[in-house]
């Protein structure tokens, strides 16, 4: 990690890996340090307890039962959405200011992405009244009933960017372990699909060139369509956020707490099932 970015990319990674590894020791590498070369200011580093690893993935059932753990035991320490300091999803800053509602923080978090997309794409009246709608109309009423009424959410530390490349097996305790987190404290269930078009399903593994066409059914009913998505500009979007180079669009209902199994018709197999 190199210059400015690189300083504050090393910190949060670092901070990040303390307050999950203080959650789930089991489970996230201790924090060690971070800081700067002697010999060169303009390099900085992040150092964490090593542990060898597999090159398979956890079972679903281990991975999902970690995650909940880190959800229900994590206590924000503000109760409020948020973390103390600026994180990167890749070289991108997430902002973290702390925030009362979890339709604040989402907002608030999504239109960064918008002005960065907009940034990298160029300006698009179609995409600027589309954002304007999801801003001003689909996300309060999607999002405010959450916290009103009598509702609320618990703020949940969040590793904040899971996938394959962020997880594996401990070669001697045979526990999953998560690493390079994006930490924040926010809505359980808002990293499964964070802002981008990424299905990450551990023991799934779904090749470049594969077309995915799959339901996700959980016990009550609630089903999820997942097809490949077709969008050039969708993909384009991937690509530039250094995403996986398989975007995918999910629509319909979600119940995270239930179980869900995972049907691939165009792969002729049931996945296993997925507990919270």
């Amino acid at each position: 990690m190199t210059g400015p970015i690189g300083r504050e990319m090393a910190k949060g990674e670092h901070e990040g890996t303390k307050a999950i590894h203080a959650v789930i020791p089991k489970n996230m590498p201790r924090a060690l340090a971070h800081g700067t070369y002697v010999k060169d200011d303009n390099r900085h580093f992040v150092l964490n307890e090593f542990h060898e690893m597999h090159d398979e993935m956890p079972s679903t059932l281990q991975f999902v039962s970690v995650i909940a753990e880190l959800h229900k035991k994590s206590v924000s320490p503000t109760g409020k959405f948020g973390f103390h300091c600026t994180t990167h999803a890749g070289t991108y800053p997430v902002l973290n200011d702390w925030c009362e509602s979890w339709e604040e923080f989402f907002a608030r978090s999504l239109r960064e992405i918008m002005k960065w997309e907009t940034s990298v794409q160029g300006q698009d009246d179609e995409m600027d009244r589309l954002e304007q709608d999801t801003l001003e109309k689909v996300i309060p009423r999607l999002l405010r009933p959450l916290q009103t009424g009598g509702r609320s959410i618990k703020p949940s530390l969040c590793h904040g960017d899971l996938w394959h490349g962020n997880v594996g097996v401990d070669v001697v305790t045979n526990e999953p372990i998560l690493y390079d987190p994006c930490a924040l404290y926010g809505h359980n269930e808002c990293k499964f699909n964070r802002f981008h078009y990424t299905l990450f399903v551990p023991g799934l593994n779904i090749g470049a060139d594969d077309h995915l066409s799959a339901q996700m059914t959980c016990k009550h009913g609630d089903r999820v369509d997942i097809v490949q998505a077709n969008s050039t500009r969708m993909r384009t979007m991937s690509q530039s956020r250094s995403l996986s180079p398989l975007p995918i669009a999910m629509t319909g209902t979600r119940c995270m707490p239930c179980m869900y199994s995972l049907i691939l018709p165009s792969h002729n197999r049931r996945h296993e099932h997925m507990q919270m």
